[in-house]
């Protein structure tokens, strides 16, 4: 049954690796035809530097994600290891996140320069991550709460020193 698993997700990740490919020497050939052979007097410095700052940016990517999700097979053809799970969440899923946005930025320069702004989404949602696992502490260190505490019990907390501080005033 493990086995039957393992050749499932084999070929899910030799689909979706095949997939990858294509959009990635799709779209970055058509954006090098396009841009440099037909429109080669819009191109600038800025742009080829953010151009080649971002296609290595994903060709990293891109290769991190082969090489995860890339099967071993045995010299009979069986599947020894079947890779990394390409569709969980997490890191994973931010790697293709940043792909298609790479491939989003790139189509849309085309039309106008103003789409290179579009990148900053990436750094943009990695510090609201990092600023949501960072608040609950710098919380904490505020007074607004222990660092560990969320939700309804931040509140009953707070409810039950405000209970304290009137009584204390009453006597």
């Amino acid at each position: 049954m493990a086995k039957n698993a393992s050749k499932k997700l084999a070929v899910e990740n030799a689909r979706t690796i095949r997939r990858l490919q294509t959009l990635f020497f799709g779209i970055n050939g058509f954006y090098v035809v396009v841009r440099f052979l037909f429109f080669f007097s819009s191109v600038s410095w800025w742009t080829s530097v953010a151009y080649i700052t971002t296609f290595i940016i994903s060709l990293v990517t891109f290769q991190q994600l082969v090489s995860m999700g890339q099967p071993s097979y045995g010299p009979a053809g069986e599947v020894l290891a079947a890779g990394e799970d390409l569709s969980t969440s997490g890191l994973t899923s931010f790697m293709f996140d940043i792909l298609y946005v790479t491939w989003f930025v790139h189509l849309g320069s085309l039309v106008s320069r103003y789409f290179w702004y579009f990148y900053l989404v990436i750094p943009g949602y990695c510090g609201v991550k990092i600023w949501g696992y960072l608040w609950p502490v710098v919380a904490g260190f505020l007074g607004r709460g222990s660092p560990g505490m969320t939700g309804p019990e931040r509140s009953s907390a707070s409810t039950q020193a405000q209970n304290g501080r009137a009584r204390s005033a009453r006597a």
